[in-house]
């Protein structure tokens, strides 16, 4: 990250970050970082280059002062290649920030989560634009003296000599230049960009490990218009505990299929507005076709929160099973061990591939089990979601578990 010259920018504040790496040997490099956990930022396997420091419950990657540029990585190598076979390594990763303003309009020019090689250095002069990543000494670095990296981008500032024309806020892939060989203005889908890693990258290399969260930010109104006023005679798909849903059409580039779910949650729903923001950035770490995908939210304030979902057309479990005759058909026996199979996978999903979180639903039901057009599973209502870190033998609290008639995202 470089902050701009002559501007305060902004506090970055990274809390969750992630990166599983198979590489060339049979043995599996992973590591999780939970920056609000005390201790944390003071671990030996993080190094600090520049202006970079770990405060008590954060990682701060500039100091308030103009030019400011600073990096942290993981301390240890991950092989990516191998240059005798050809062969290449796989990596995931996901992360969660906050961006803090301090009440000042000024930019900062952003940040970058990059892969390049081992021990990490920051280039001279790669302040303001150049984001940390390259020296504006050189901006195509491909066959310099310079260390080949690949990075993803979130920039906030536009550079006239160095960013796409007429664009401002952008994520962008770098590939051994400043210059975004990609980028996208909206959400964090840039499709498929391919990098041949044995002629960009060197064998060894470091990684700061993040990445975007994929459910999109909507407006109460957009919301508000999408549900025709939140109107219960035509739009209410169904009522319960923490809230009602309504079926919406919200056309928007980011958006696979403009009809949706909004879960319009109730106030007296203390226990889910309380792990509001949490329970957003779970769900949108969810990269699994059994669960229904949460694909956007609203805060916009009291009463106004929301969740939007993907929306599944065939029902719910307990529709086909105990619905009214002729709503609903009757499941066959293929058709339920289907169900069973997607459930399970699911479940499977979520305690043990899930970005190296155990994540606990406590509310399975055949209300809470969706039906696609080819009756696959998708479980939803995750109103009661729960993550816990791996070796965690029990869960505490006295939380109310259960739902009364939560309300399943269909049609």
């Amino acid at each position: 990250m470089a902050r701009r010259l002559g501007t305060c920018g902004h506090h970055l504040l990274l809390f969750l970050a992630y990166l599983c790496c198979l590489p060339l040997e049979a043995t599996t490099l992973s590591f999780w970082y939970d920056f609000s956990t005390p201790g944390v930022v003071d671990r030996a396997d993080l190094i600090y280059k520049n202006d970079s420091w770990g405060a008590s419950d954060r990682v701060m990657l500039t100091k308030v002062t103009n030019g400011s540029v600073g990096r942290v990585a993981y301390a240890q190598p991950a092989r990516l290649w191998d240059g005798r076979t050809g062969e290449v390594a796989s990596f995931a990763t996901s992360f969660s920030f906050a961006i803090d303003g301090n009440h000042n309009s000024n930019r900062g020019d952003g940040i970058a989560f990059f892969v390049g090689p081992f021990p990490p250095t920051v280039p001279p002069k790669s302040n303001a634009g150049y984001l940390g990543l390259y020296s504006n000494q050189n901006l195509s670095l491909s066959g310099s003296g310079s260390p080949s990296t690949v990075a993803v981008e979130f920039d906030t500032y536009w550079n006239q000599d160095l960013d796409p024309p007429g664009v401002t806020d952008h994520v962008g892939i770098n590939v051994n230049s400043i210059h975004s060989a990609n980028y996208t203005t909206d959400v964090p889908d840039l499709g498929i960009y391919a990098v041949s890693s044995d002629q960009k990258l060197p064998k060894a290399v470091t990684s700061a490990t993040i990445s975007l969260p994929v459910p999109l930010e909507f407006s109460y109104q957009e919301l508000f218009e999408a549900t025709d006023g939140f109107n219960e005679g035509t739009r209410l798909l169904g009522s319960g505990y923490f809230g009602e849903v309504y079926l919406g059409h919200l056309p928007h580039p980011g958006l696979p299929n403009p009809d949706v779910a909004v879960k319009k949650l109730k106030s007296h729903a203390e226990q889910l507005r309380k792990n509001y923001v949490s329970e957003i950035t779970i769900l949108g770490l969810l990269n699994h076709r059994n669960p229904v995908k949460l694909v956007g939210w609203c805060d916009g304030g009291d009463g106004k929160q929301l969740l939007v979902y993907e929306l599944v057309k065939n029902g719910s479990v307990d529709d086909h099973l105990h619905g009214p005759a002729g709503r609903s058909s009757p499941l066959t026996w293929p058709q339920r061990y289907k169900i069973a199979l997607g459930v399970g996978r699911a479940i499977e999903y979520l305690h043990t591939g899930c970005h190296n979180l155990i994540v606990l639903h406590r509310d399975i039901k055949p209300s809470n089990v969706m039906l696609d057009e080819r009756f696959d599973a998708k479980l939803a209502d995750f109103g009661l979601v729960r993550s816990v870190d791996p070796g965690q033998s029990s869960l505490g609290g006295t939380e109310m578990n259960g739902t009364r008639g939560a309300p399943p995202p269909t049609r």
